[in-house]
Formats: structure tokens, C-alpha cells, sequence
């Protein structure tokens, strides 16, 4: 089920959001992995196969460490406190990530 969250989260025909309307972007993951390629490291384990997950559906470490609290950490961090703009509107994303976390760690 993590699989299907994650693939449903990073395909871009399809738009989620939450009750209120606000938008789950795939690509604060995206900018996250270009931040970290440029040398920050923010204390997740996002790389190009997290963020090109379509050749490796099958793995579910992939998806656990894309929606993972560390990742939404990185994003809280990233828009509340180095105020990069790119973030900005990113709590809904935070939200899920953090909320599949639970679900995971529920389950496992």
C-alpha cells in the first residue's frame, strides 16, 4: 500500500490534495534531491532513485524513505527556517509524508 501512495504521489497525471484544497507536490521531492545534489545534505536519503522511482516500483524502501519524517523534516527546514522559496506551500506535502510515516511504522 506504501507502494501505491508513493506511485500515486509521483505520477503527474495525477493531482492530490487535501479536503481544504491545498495541492501534495512530488516536486518539493524533486527540489529537495536537486538542494542536496548541489552538496546540502538535510539529514534524509533522497537520490535520483527516490526521485526516478518509475523504473523501481517495486521496492519498498524507496517508498518508505521517500515519505518518511526525515524527508518531511528536510521540507519543514528548508521552507521555515533557510526560507527557500521553492517550499513555500509545502506543508500539505508534510503532511502526508509524515502521515504515511505513521501508517508505515503502524504496520511494520
Amino acid at each position: 500500500m506504501l507502494k501505491l501512495g508513493r506511485n500515486a504521489f509521483g505520477n503527474e497525471d495525477v493531482r492530490l490534495s487535501e479536503k481544504d484544497g491545498n495541492a501534495l507536490r512530488f516536486d518539493n521531492i524533486q527540489e529537495l534531491h536537486k538542494i542536496q545534489e548541489e552538496g546540502m545534505s538535510a539529514g534524509n536519503k533522497i537520490s535520483k532513485y527516490h526521485v526516478h522511482f518509475h523504473m523501481e516500483k517495486m521496492k519498498v524502501s524507496l517508498a518508505a524513505q521517500t515519505t518518511s519524517s526525515s524527508t518531511a523534516d528536510a521540507l519543514d527546514y528548508l521552507r521555515d527556517d533557510l526560507l527557500y522559496q521553492q517550499f513555500s506551500g509545502s506543508e500539505a506535502t508534510v503532511k502526508f509524508l509524515r502521515l504515511c510515516d505513521s501508517i508505515f511504522d503502524l504496520f511494520t
